[in-house]
């Protein structure tokens, strides 16, 4: 009996042995498969680090798009015409290919209408041609495309290929003034906090002319105390004084329903009403038609003034007192498009 039965454990640890054999076998090839991921990581990482730092992709590499279904070719160089930064830029640079969708014909799809990218494409192309004066911005966009072209623009960061140069972010520095600029981050547009430390009316005007074609800019009333004024628009002169809402030259809307208009007072001027903090203004001057637009966000109107002398030099106006602050900045596309 002790014959048959002596094999038993053997057997068993035969078995067992075997077992722990599989299961480190297995083991093993799972580590091993683990390491030619993260090896297979490493790899396209550094591929991608050689693309952007060695050079490998070319301006003139062809990139197929599917756009709404549409399918579209340009060069890589095309779409990095895009600012630098901005989202499109960085999707075509070639570090990010690996990552962007492509559809089963290998192209990279953009889920957008195929009209509207078509613009930003001919806007695109047109900066990488010579140019021999200023850039045209002229485009058309169907109004009932309009809201989508102006978020589409601003989501791939555009905003300076479609909008008219603003003005210069430049202030004129004043004792009771503290100006702060805020250089633009990649896809947005540059800005100035302009803050009131002092009491009494403090002025600060760009330091450079408006030019006489359109311009475009916004201001943001951040902070406003209750009792404190505030004068907001042009004026054309280059070092006004504190009083300068009484200039022939000075065109600004300001608190108690005021709208001064060469140097006098209009109370309630094409139905104007007063700022609160928080107020939006978007601002576009034509001197040489002599009218200057506001757009008021809380007020959700435009108002306007007319008749303003075309052969002045105006600038940005600002009028403060004491802990009033606003946010002087270059306006988007969409910014434009509620003013016009």
């Amino acid at each position: 009996f002790s014959a048959i039965t002596n094999p038993l454990p053997s057997a068993v640890a035969f078995q067992s042995a075997s077992t722990r054999e599989c299961i480190m076998s297995a083991s093993f090839s799972l580590l091993d498969q683990q390491v030619e991921v993260n090896e297979s990581s490493q790899v396209k990482e550094q591929q991608a680090l050689d693309i952007v730092v060695n050079g490998v992709i070319s301006n003139e590499d062809v990139v197929e798009l599917n756009v709404g279904g549409e399918v579209m070719t340009t060069k890589r160089g095309t779409l990095l015409a895009a600012p630098e930064g901005s989202l499109l830029n960085s999707m075509f640079s070639g570090r990010w290919d690996s990552s962007i969708p492509i559809d089963s014909s290998g192209r990279v799809v953009l889920d957008v209408t195929p009209m509207l990218f078509s613009i930003i494409l001919s806007q695109l192309r047109a900066e990488r041609l010579p140019a021999s004066g200023p850039r045209s911005r002229s485009f058309e966009v169907p109004k009932h495309y309009a809201r989508e072209f102006y978020a589409l623009v601003s989501y791939f960061g555009l905003d300076e290929l479609f909008c008219e140069p603003g003005p210069s972010l430049n202030m004129r520095p004043h004792p009771r003034l503290r100006i702060v600029d805020s250089p633009a981050a990649a896809g947005s547009m540059p800005s100035v906090a302009i803050i009131a430390t002092g009491q009494g009316n403090s002025v600060s005007v760009g330091t450079e002319a408006l030019p006489q074609s359109e311009c475009v800019w916004k201001f943001t009333l951040e902070q406003l105390p209750a009792d404190n004024w505030v004068g907001l628009g042009i004026i054309a002169e280059e070092d006004p004084a504190d009083s300068s809402f009484s200039r022939k030259t000075c065109f600004v809307w300001g608190r108690s329903n005021q709208v001064w208009i060469k140097g006098q007072p209009d109370q309630y001027y094409g139905g104007w009403g007063d700022w609160q903090t928080g107020d939006v203004a978007v601002m576009k001057l034509h001197a040489g038609l002599g009218v200057l637009k506001m757009y008021h966000k809380r007020l959700g109107r435009v108002f306007e003034i007319t008749d303003i002398p075309t052969d002045q030099a105006y600038r940005v106006h600002v009028i403060l007192q004491n802990h009033d602050k606003v946010l002087l900045e270059h306006a988007t596309l969409e910014d434009v498009a509620l003013v016009s």
